[in-house]
């Protein structure tokens, strides 16, 4: 019997950690906007192909085409509307602490109310296998629970199992209202309302606003010292840009749980990224600010809903993008702000940039890179920290000079592979 419960929390910890690993990969929060996946997945694209063109799996045409298809990807993802692109997603390492450290042991708790641990007797079973319970027989064993609740609803406890089954079957809204009726019987409850703060976080979305970030707060005044409660009011104040809050909540954890050396380390990265982002919030960013205007004579041509690019450049060099934001034409004239936030790629920031060209392009396809018929306009070169620089968008994309442009791309893309094969 002993050797059985020993075997089901080993089991219990390795679901924990393969649920909370690919949350733990660490990431760089480089610019706080929406398409911050998006851009980490084009760069290890793009480092796959610089793989296959020198291992000779790709040509040099088949290199040049996906990589021209790739600089159109990162741009259209990358660039997003200056109201928005401030806020921060919520830390993946706070939820991969919540799922590691405290996941629950649902099918302990499944077994204990519906099973029969009496039954399992080592001495005439030496050969069991105690891990043969299926996905199938978990789900059963679920819905058993699901069944019995629905005849006896008065248990705050089995409504706690069953949304805990529920969640590792990742059924999110089922687990929710499994806890909403646990609640309403156990409101002062604190594993009661942590499980349902995390559990209605994830079904917004991973979203703590709201009854989540109000149940984490009723906890920590029944509980100041609950370790989940803890764990998820540091990514609540994290989610908010309070970094101070992330780190004072965080820095608690850490002296709680002195013996466990694996969770120390993730607090610690933690507290780092969130140290990180206090100093650049409170250090005042070099920018480029100015207007965008459209000349009067081009008003009937522009449809309110045309997209509208404002980006970057080194004045000389690639033509890349280095920084860029988007919004529409019924925007315009509109004043931009452009900074680092905004860069498209972390190794490149206009702090590194002798001198900048500023340009903005109204895209009738919504597409970032260049059209014939695409309407634009360009600063001269001036210096990071520039201010009233003004564009007046009046001049027609031809159709050469998108073919020229392109060509220059595509050259230094060939320069770039050529001097990658001499090193």
């Amino acid at each position: 019997m002993i050797l059985f419960w020993i075997a089901a929390v080993v089991l219990a910890i390795a679901a924990g950690v393969l649920i909370a690993m690919p949350l733990w990969r660490p990431r760089s929060v480089i610019a706080p906007s929406a398409a911050e996946v998006n851009l980490s997945v084009h760069r290890d694209q793009l480092q796959e192909l610089d793989a296959d063109l020198k291992g000779g799996s790709i040509t040099q045409i088949q290199y040049d085409a996906a990589r021209k298809e790739l600089e159109k990807r990162v741009l259209k993802d990358a660039t997003g509307d200056e109201g928005a692109s401030g806020m921060p997603h919520p830390s993946s390492r706070a939820f991969a602490m919540v799922l590691f450290v405290l996941v629950p042991i649902a099918a302990l708790s499944l077994y204990g109310l519906l099973g029969n641990p009496k039954a399992i007797d080592t001495s005439k079973h030496a050969g069991a296998d105690i891990s043969s319970m299926t996905p199938e027989h978990f789900a059963a064993l679920t819905e058993k629970l699901a069944a019995k609740l629905a005849q006896d609803p008065s248990d705050a406890t089995a409504w706690l199992m069953l949304a805990k089954a529920y969640k590792v079957l990742d059924r999110a809204k089922d687990a929710a209202a499994a806890l909403e009726k646990g609640v309403q019987l156990k409101p002062d409850d604190p594993e009661m309302l942590t499980e349902y703060a995390e559990v209605v976080a994830v079904a917004q979305g991973g979203n703590f606003a709201g009854k989540p970030e109000q149940a984490i707060v009723q906890v920590l005044k029944l509980a100041p010292n609950h370790p989940k409660a803890l764990t998820m009011a540091g990514a609540v104040a994290f989610e908010k840009k309070n970094y101070s809050a992330a780190i004072a909540h965080w820095q608690k954890l850490h002296k709680l749980v002195k013996n466990d050396v694996e969770l120390q380390k993730a607090l610690l990265a933690g507290i780092a990224e969130a140290s990180r982002l206090r100093t650049v919030a409170n250090t005042p960013a070099q920018a480029i600010t100015g207007r965008v205007q459209l000349h009067a004579s081009l008003t009937e041509a522009v449809d309110p809903a045309d997209t509208v690019f404002v980006f970057a450049r080194a004045a000389e060099g690639p033509g890349m993008p280095v920084a860029a934001l988007r919004k529409q034409a019924r925007d315009l004239p509109f004043t931009f702000r452009l900074d680092d936030t905004y860069a498209l790629n972390p190794s490149a920031r206009l702090g590194s940039l002798p001198s900048i060209v500023v340009g903005v392009r109204i895209s009738k396809s919504g597409d970032a890179m260049p059209q014939p018929g695409d309407l634009q306009a360009y600063s001269s070169p001036v210096k990071l920290g520039a201010s009233a620089v003004v564009l007046t968008i009046k001049d027609v994309v031809q159709k050469d000079v998108v073919q020229k442009d392109e060509v220059q791309k595509d050259g230094a893309q060939k320069d770039e592979v050529q001097k990658d094969g001499v090193q």
